[in-house]
């Protein structure tokens, strides 16, 4: 018997130390079912380890009833079936790995172990215990070294009790250790499930958060720093140790502020870096704006046209492509996609260095905006003009309501002052608001009135004048 429990013994130890049933019965013991489910799983453990290594007994026995040499044939051979069965395992590992930039993905039964029930923790055990090909492999193994000892009957089944009873501690400790707490255990438990409720909210916690203090820097050169290649956040960080803030929070601001903490310690920022300079220089977009402000009215070359004439000629070798040094490391913009956009009212786009215009040879132009244009704009977006007032004068205890007919008529007197002034788009529906609602704006603080209904009579009479007369809707509209 002796011998049986010395053989087994490594084979014990190896079960012992595998890392993912360890895991999975700390996180189950952080759960909402702690006490059901960690006796659960430790009793799954057990049992799938001992019905294994008793089958394998069984069969060990029933083959030497046949002579000794047949169950040596049978121990051989159950051997190297385990070790194909572990060779196949490890390829399939290997062959689904993350690849270089892929995150791996957290098993099912992880992601959902709060949810568990007794019976889904049992299932998990035996599953882990078992078929699991590491552990049925030593499982096998401790089992034919029994048998292979001479040890029958109940020597035998010493033996195998021990190699369970070794290869469930690190799995029985933890369960035995929050079981033993008591008092403590159940203390956590019930704070745990106040926290989940959300009837702490109202208390207030100190959380310690890290802090690092950097020393006020400033370079002035004509160079910007990006164009030197020096970031003195990243050079002086690491010679100013974190220092510790004490902040006293309600515990959903504690919750936000560890969590963000938390995170932060997670990501790996080369890392992120390096994907963000692969991705802006294959799928980049840049939009350059009212790129006529940069234009020189009929190709002139003297003056303040000089300056812009050189704006252009900066910005030729960025969109024909170069590689840009900034705070990041450099990024080269051969494959960024450049999109350039200006009103043109008083030059063309042929005002532009002929280089420059070679590199966008898509030319499209917009229609101006209309009636329709206007009205949904003030309507569909989430932070329309409309919202924005109402909710400015609610500040004051004023409610307002604009009918279809006011919205409507005020999207057509936009498209008409923009017809016969200049068109300046959108910008128009700012003018016409501000002096639809001028007196209400400025009354608001001392309305009796709680409602105020904006009808299309009212926007007419507010406006019709102004718009009649053109030169007075230049200056005021």
């Amino acid at each position: 018997m002796n011998g049986a429990i010395g053989t087994v013994l490594p084979y014990a130890i190896g079960v012992a130390i595998s890392p993912v049933p360890i895991i999975a019965v700390i996180l189950m013991l952080f759960s909402a079912r702690a006490r059901q489910n960690g006796p659960a799983f430790l009793a799954g453990w057990a049992l799938a380890l001992l019905l294994v290594g008793g089958l394998v007994l069984v069969l060990a026995e029933a083959g030497r009833v046949g002579g000794r040499a047949d169950a040596s044939n049978l121990a051989a051979l159950i051997e190297v079936l385990l070790g194909v069965l572990l060779l196949l395992a490890a390829m399939r590992q290997w062959q689904s790995r993350p690849v270089e930039g892929q995150a791996p993905v957290m098993p099912k039964w992880m992601a959902t172990i709060d949810s568990f029930t007794i019976g889904r923790s049992f299932g998990l055990a035996l599953l882990l215990a078992g078929p699991n090909p590491k552990n049925l492999m030593l499982t096998v193994g401790a089992s034919l070294a029994i048998a292979e000892t001479g040890a029958t009957g109940i020597d035998a089944a010493i033996g195998l009790l021990v190699f369970v009873l070794v290869a469930s501690l690190t799995v029985a400790l933890p369960v035995l250790y929050y079981l033993a707490a008591g008092e403590g255990a159940s203390t956590r438990e019930k704070l745990r499930q106040l926290l989940r409720q959300g009837r702490l909210d109202g208390r207030s916690v100190d959380v310690d958060t890290a802090e690092r203090t950097m020393p006020m820097v400033e370079v002035f050169s004509n160079a910007g720093l990006e164009e030197m290649g020096i970031n003195f956040k990243d050079m002086l960080g690491g010679l100013f140790p974190k220092g510790v803030k004490r902040r006293r929070l309600k515990v959903p601001e504690a919750l936000e502020a560890l969590a963000q903490e938390e995170a932060q310690n997670l990501v790996d920022f080369d890392r992120v870096v390096r994907r963000s300079i692969e991705k802006v220089e294959q799928s980049g977009i840049i939009f350059i704006d009212e790129i006529d402000k940069i234009v020189a009215k009929g190709g002139a070359s003297h003056g303040p046209d000089v300056s812009r004439e050189g704006v252009q000629r900066d910005l030729l070798p960025v969109v024909e492509g170069c590689t840009v040094t900034t705070k990041h490391g450099p990024v080269k913009t051969d494959h960024i996609l450049f999109i350039a956009s200006g009103a043109f009212h008083t030059v063309k786009p042929s005002d532009l260095i002929p280089e420059l215009q070679g590199r966008f040879p898509i030319r499209v132009e917009l229609d101006a905006l209309g009636e329709a244009e206007f009205l949904r704009i003030l309507t569909e977006p989430r932070n329309a003009l409309l919202l924005q007032y109402r909710e400015l004068l609610r500040t004051d205890g004023v409610e307002i309501e604009f009918t279809p007919e006011a919205i409507a008529e005020t999207a057509r007197l936009a498209e008409v002052v923009n017809s016969r002034t200049e068109n300046i788009g959108a910008r128009r529906l700012h003018t016409l608001m501000e002096r639809l609602l001028e007196e209400i704006l400025f009354d608001a603080p001392d309305r009796v009135a709680p409602k105020v209904v904006i009808d299309k009579d009212y926007v007419e009479r507010r406006l019709k004048d102004i718009i009649a007369d053109e030169d007075l809707s230049r200056y005021i509209l």
